[in-house]
């Protein structure tokens, strides 16, 4: 039989180990219902997605690279530069763990989105296409120049989206 003291010792360890037990389960089950929904997608590049002509209601996972700035933000990859200029429109924020440059910048991004052509978009309607992003799933910054890439850096030149 176990004296007083004993008894409350052994009872404070079973509380404590329950504690950190449950706590343990309720972090593992806020970690897998908190998980994005997006967590598994399938990208395709902005030059698939141009040369396929998808309908305007169908929800897209397209990676490029976004460059925005002070009256411009659309969307490129070198090899389909001449298939038209992609106005972005971002409804949705980037992550917090991307820092992006204030002004201006160059960023390789995979997006979810809807694109719709057919019409002129963005700023003084200069755009053949717009693609309306409902959420980021990845961002790099690539550089923190918003030149168009002819102008850009050549190391940046050689991080940005070729095809």
């Amino acid at each position: 039989m176990l004296d007083g003291c004993a008894s409350v010792s052994l009872r404070r360890r079973s509380v404590t180990l329950s504690l950190v037990l449950g706590m343990i389960s309720h972090i593992s089950c806020a970690q897998a219902i908190h998980r994005p929904a997006s967590a598994h997608y399938v990208s395709r590049s902005l030059c698939s997605v141009l040369s396929s002509a998808p309908s305007p209601d169908e929800e897209l996972v397209v990676r490029g690279t976004y460059r925005y700035g002070y009256e411009w933000q659309d969307l490129y990859c070198v090899a389909c530069l001449d298939k038209g200029r992609v106005w972005v429109d971002v409804g949705v924020p980037f992550p917090t763990t991307t820092a992006l440059p204030k002004r201006g910048g160059t960023v390789n991004i995979t997006v979810k989105g809807r694109l719709r052509s057919g019409g002129k978009y963005g700023h003084l309607n200069g755009y053949d296409y717009e693609l309306k992003v409902t959420e980021i799933l990845e961002a790099v910054v690539v550089s923190k120049s918003d030149s168009v890439f002819e102008y850009l850096p050549a190391d940046a030149q050689r991080k940005v989206c070729q095809q």
